[in-house]
Order: structure tokens, then sequence, then C-alpha cells
């Protein structure tokens, strides 16, 4: 998990959870200043481990990620031991 970027991601989908809203793939990559396929590839990552998932946006047929509700005691658990390590 230790992913500079993954902790970037986690720490801005709990920002967006706390405010009651998910991100696009877009304004993560635009916050990281960081290539598209870069921030898809570490989503992809987090789903694996059951962090995130992808929200499909109504007929838009775009994308949007979430934090996985469930898992957000744990989410929160890594957040803190990655600032301590």
């Amino acid at each position: 998990m230790a992913s500079d970027v993954r902790i970037s991601i986690l720490k801005m989908l709990v920002e967006a959870e706390s405010r009651g809203y998910c991100l696009s793939v877009n304004s993560i990559q635009r916050s990281l200043e960081v290539h598209h396929s870069t921030v898809i590839y570490h989503l992809e990552k987090l789903k694996k481990l059951g962090l995130v998932e992808p929200i499909d946006e109504g007929m838009k047929k775009r994308r949007i990620w979430g934090l996985k509700l469930e898992n957000l005691g744990f989410v929160k658990e890594v957040l803190k031991s990655a600032q301590c390590g």
C-alpha cells in the first residue's frame, strides 16, 4: 500500500466523502498533477484492496470514485499509519 499517490488519493476521497461527494479521475488527476493512466492504475489497486469503488454517474457514462464506506475505519487507520511512517 506504500504509495504516495495512493495515500493522496485516499486522503482526497476521505475529504470528498466528508462533504458528501465522490471524485472523477480527471479531478484527482488535476489535483495530483499526474497522468490520467497513473490515477486509474492506483484506483484499480485500491479497488482490489477493497478501499474504493467506482460509481457510474447515470446517463453521462462517466465513472466517479468513492470510498467503500464499510471500510472507512480501515481507510482512516491506513492514513493515520502513513502519517506516522
